[in-house]
């Protein structure tokens, strides 16, 4: 929607039944889509086309862009956390309610 008039300016259809978080890139030209349904879409805007397809353990409930736009960070609802990397969609870290660690490490 454009601030000054109300008007929307653009959309894009999803795949998802029930999205639950939206992040933008940092330079706008794609936005993170996380649904209940343990996943999270990667969109290029404004063509709406799927970039990546990420499986999540957990409802998404939170989703942000690292600033330089490689990786995503993504909380879910029952404190099963992880970032990915972009493109591509590698697990870089894991969380687990307060504790961290690199994939496949306790």
């Amino acid at each position: 929607w454009s601030l000054e008039t109300g008007q929307a300016i653009a959309s894009v259809k999803i795949g998802i039944e029930q999205p639950s978080a939206l992040a933008f890139s940092p330079d706008s030209s794609r936005l993170a889509v996380g649904d209940v349904a343990l996943s999270v879409q990667v969109l290029e805007l404004p063509s709406g086309k799927v970039l990546e397809q990420i499986a999540h353990p957990d409802a998404v409930g939170e989703v942000s862009f690292f600033a330089d736009g490689a990786a995503i960070a993504v909380a879910g609802l029952n404190d099963n956390g992880a970032v990915y990397e972009l493109p591509g969609g590698k697990k870089r870290y894991e969380f687990r309610g307060r504790s961290w660690s690199p994939p496949g490490r306790p």
